[in-house]
């Protein structure tokens, strides 16, 4: 019988640069550093994310890097300037990509050359390739209508019974391309997606020898990505922090007389295939303590002293929001701009939680 198996289907990562880690020399610099600069690159005057430049390999592994020419930049945009340096340069590895890694060297061993890079992941998909049947996607779809799964993560975005959606395409015969069955979405910060890997295969003119072939995955993404990598180099086996992983975020149940969904039964097929794992947790970036005082700052002295302005301009018949939108800009505190740059590495979660502390405020 074909032996399952556990892996990692995408990775992605910025390495964080200085002045002198633009362009394409700073890549070759990485390159050379990660033993990869023998590979045949194709270069690209177009990039993503922002980026301006790109090389890739048939899209298996994908780098975006900036071009820049420094005599364009003066002391009037010198804030764009620094901010096109602190993009660094971008890193994407699709499946085929890292099954590239991995004729090279085994992960543990990347994950050591890339800690000593100023490395900051972005993306981590991992994956049980099952060719042995051991999940029924009929099961799943209808244990879901009924309500038998219960959402084990505090992340809102990954909620059984509001967010599971089922995608199944037919192609013009009216065949059944294959299921995919979601908790989440790609916003949030975990995304499960199981589908058929099989057939996805075919659809893609692929040939699969594999009689059966089903994907389980599990995207994980910045803080997320960070703390799957650290346990598993702190010596945790990456099969038994997948499971474990995957039982800390859903849990298929049988339904029982208790209101309380949680004290339902977990689903004997549901403790098979975790194989009676603990669930885990791993670590958000915990909201910085500064963001909370300026939130409260704002409603004890910036709202005051505003709703002081807005009466003071309504008498002299101004338009406040006219005044504020042509003030001239004033130059932020290093304070101020460490706060923005602290907001900007939240999560979705953790930025959605600030905006309704503040629209609070106006209640």
């Amino acid at each position: 019988m074909l032996k399952n198996n556990y892996l990692i289907d995408w990775l992605s990562f910025t390495i964080q640069t200085d002045i002198n880690g633009v362009g394409k020399s700073a890549v070759q610099e990485f390159l050379k550093k990660m033993g990869l600069d023998k590979l045949p690159f194709l270069e690209k005057e177009t990039g993503r994310h922002g980026y301006n430049r790109s090389m890739t390999i048939q899209n298996y592994i994908n780098i975006y890097y900036n071009e820049l020419k420094f005599s364009e930049f003066d002391e009037d945009n010198a804030d764009k300037l620094d901010r096109i340096v602190k993009m660094g340069v971008h890193f994407e590895f699709s499946g085929q990509g890292c099954r590239i890694l991995e004729q090279e060297k085994n992960w543990l061993e990347w994950f050591k050359i890339l800690d000593n890079m100023n490395v900051r992941y972005s993306r981590l998909d991992i994956a049980l390739d099952d060719f042995q049947g051991l999940l029924d996607f009929d099961v799943l779809e209808e244990k879901i209508k009924k309500g038998e799964v219960i959402s084990l993560s505090r992340t809102r975005n990954i909620d059984s019974s509001l967010d599971f959606k089922k995608a199944e395409k037919l192609d013009n015969n009216g065949h059944s391309k294959g299921k995919t069955i979601y908790f989440g979405n790609r916003q949030s910060l975990m995304m499960i997606r199981f589908y058929d890997k099989k057939r996805e295969q075919e659809e893609k003119k692929i040939s699969c020898h594999y009689d059966f072939w089903q994907r389980y995955e599990i995207v994980l993404k910045r803080e997320k990505a960070t703390d799957f990598i650290n346990k598993l180099k702190e010596g945790v086996d990456f099969a038994e922090l997948y499971l474990k992983v995957l039982a800390g975020l859903i849990r298929f149940v049988d339904r029982g007389a208790d209101k309380n969904k949680a004290r339902w039964k977990t689903s004997e097929f549901w403790n098979t295939f975790i194989k009676n794992s603990e669930g885990v947790k791993l670590k958000s970036k915990n909201l910085d303590p500064s963001l909370d005082k300026t939130i409260k700052w704002i409603d004890e002295s910036v709202m005051t002293s505003l709703q002081l302005l807005a009466e003071v301009a309504k008498l002299g018949d101004l338009d406040l929001l006219e005044i504020l939108k042509n003030s001239k800009t004033r130059e932020k505190s290093e304070r101020q701009k460490s706060m923005l740059n602290e907001f900007d590495l939240l999560n979705e979660d953790q930025k959605q939680e600030i905006f309704n502390k503040i629209k609070d405020l106006a209640v």
